[in-house]
């Protein structure tokens, strides 16, 4: 309490807060792991062994990420994906868990945080992209300035403007099929 009786400062109330939001975390976090160990503990034939091998991650978006030991422990709980998504969300619904990811453990694979981050990197990439395009672009343009290029260029541009020569029995269907055309329109 301060001077104005029931009103703390506000280094005091940050502090109350940041104590609330992390029990909240923890009994969150907490709820999480013990929902984890009871639905996956029941999977028929694999229970015992799953929770011992696997631990839940992380969860955003409704994707929760498990760690396991091995690529195998995978596949049993991707084959035992329904059930365990609708246990979660039996016990814990306000999670709203859609699916499951998977990570071996010690890797560093990770879920996006949020949109923004994942639109933050796919910009930062496209760049870069575009950084590199741009020098080999403007590398392109400096190789078109040197004399020879330009020599080379209108050369080209004069062979262009000259009529081509068309000879042999190419010559003749290309005039069978003019002559064939300009009879038809007559005709009409």
């Amino acid at each position: 309490m301060n001077n104005y009786g029931n009103m703390m400062d506000s280094a005091e109330f940050i502090s109350r807060l940041m104590q609330t939001i992390e029990a909240n975390t923890f009994n969150q976090n907490s709820q999480l792991v013990n929902t984890w160990k009871k639905v996956v503990g029941s999977v028929k034939n694999y229970g015992e062994r799953l929770t011992a091998h696997t631990q839940v991650v992380d969860i955003k978006n409704g994707v929760l990420l498990v760690e396991t030991d091995h690529s195998s422990w995978n596949q049993i709980l991707q084959l035992n994906s329904r059930y365990i998504i609708k246990g979660m969300n039996m016990y814990v619904p306000d999670l709203k868990i859609r699916s499951l990811a998977f990570k071996a453990r010690g890797s560093e694979a990770k879920l996006f945080d949020t949109y923004e981050e994942a639109l933050e990197k796919s910009r930062a990439a496209t760049r870069l992209q575009m950084e590199k395009d741009e020098k080999t672009i403007n590398e392109f343009y400096e190789k078109l300035d040197s004399s020879k290029a330009q020599d080379n260029l209108q050369n080209n541009d004069e062979k262009l403007q000259q009529p081509v020569k068309i000879e042999g029995e190419l010559a003749e269907k290309l005039e069978r099929l003019r002559n064939t055309m300009l009879t038809s329109n007559e005709d009409k």
